[in-house]
């Protein structure tokens, strides 16, 4: 079956191995680098993934805090994200463009894949594609 082709490993590295990247506080400034091997020889394509525990996307007010109608781009006041994006929408008395909790949201993990150590090299990612079209088309624009 597809399944006995599937290769699966998984590496904690936010403090709960052997590692110590946990972080405590934001904006920490926390570089940690993580090596594991893979003893088993795969062939491509090769799909990277990872998980968030404790990370709450679908709790009411993340969902809430954003404004669609910036996010396709138009310029709007304080006045029309307010409530919309509430309880990011300034920072200090600049307008947040785009606002709210999810366009505030991000994660600056970096991945990097080196084959064996008998041949060294670093393996491309391909991080083209990864919206979906119809994102891109209409639900995400820039400011006219």
């Amino acid at each position: 079956s597809v399944a006995d082709n599937v290769y699966e490993s998984k590496y904690i590295y936010d403090g709960g191995s052997s590692n110590n990247c946990s972080i405590t506080q934001s904006n920490q400034g926390v570089n940690c680098e993580v090596t594991f091997t893979i003893r088993k020889s795969i062939t491509g394509p090769i799909y990277l993934y990872y998980e968030l525990q404790n990370f709450y996307q679908n709790h009411r007010r993340y969902i809430l805090s954003k404004s669609i109608t910036q996010l396709q781009g138009q310029v709007l006041s304080q006045g029309d994200v307010e409530l919309s994006c509430n309880p990011l929408y300034l920072n200090g008395t600049t307008l947040l463009n785009p606002c709210g909790l999810i366009a505030n949201s991000f994660f600056n993990d970096v991945f990097t894949l080196n084959s064996a150590a008998s041949i060294p090299s670093t393996v491309t990612l391909d991080e083209t594609n990864i919206a979906l079209p119809s994102d891109k088309a209409s639900l995400f624009a820039q400011v006219q």
